[in-house]
């Protein structure tokens, strides 16, 4: 009989959402950055400011840093 070894799919599925997600991360900090450098207006840079504050408060939380 095949035995299921749940912790192990649980961990590799955690770090496959963990994975997409800075993926995605890394594609949203892009486009926001090809914004900031091609129009040069207040409203995209405090909108890239903001993003980048969210990023670091969720990196934070993420990874237990105090």
């Amino acid at each position: 009989m095949h035995k299921v070894n749940w912790k192990r799919n649980t961990a590799l599925f955690m770090a496959g959402q963990g994975l997409s997600l800075f993926g995605s991360m890394l594609v949203h900090y892009a486009v926001m950055w090809h914004i900031t450098l091609k129009t040069q207006k207040e409203e995209s840079k405090a909108g890239a400011k903001q993003y980048f504050t969210d990023i670091g408060a969720g990196l934070k939380y993420i990874g237990g840093y105090s």
